[in-house]
């Protein structure tokens, strides 16, 4: 994993590579699509299509994008690209409650 910030200033990138399988091109093509999945080939994993398609929205919904490398046998390399903005400061304190 790795966090850099994009030239400019304007963006932060955060990085995921993993060394797995990688993705198919005719699958990479879908992975953002709701339950689209690839896990029923492979009895060791499953999975309900929901968890790109959620990180997705989320990266959209501020402002942002994610690409994706990938190549057959030697894995997938996820970037998530977010505005760089400055961070708001709240005008009352947050509640705290007990843990």
């Amino acid at each position: 994993h790795r966090l850099s910030k994009i030239p400019e200033d304007t963006w932060v990138q955060i990085e995921v590579t993993d060394t797995g399988c990688g993705i198919s091109p005719v699958d990479l093509e879908h992975i953002f699509d709701p339950f689209y999945t690839t896990k029923h080939e492979s009895r060791e994993h499953e999975g309900t299509g929901l968890g790109l398609t959620i990180a997705h929205q989320i990266v959209q919904e501020h402002g942002g994008h994610i690409e994706v490398k990938s190549a057959l046998g030697r894995g997938t390399t996820f970037l998530v690209n977010l505005p760089a903005v400055p961070a708001r400061v709240l005008d009352a304190p947050m509640e705290t409650r007990g843990v």
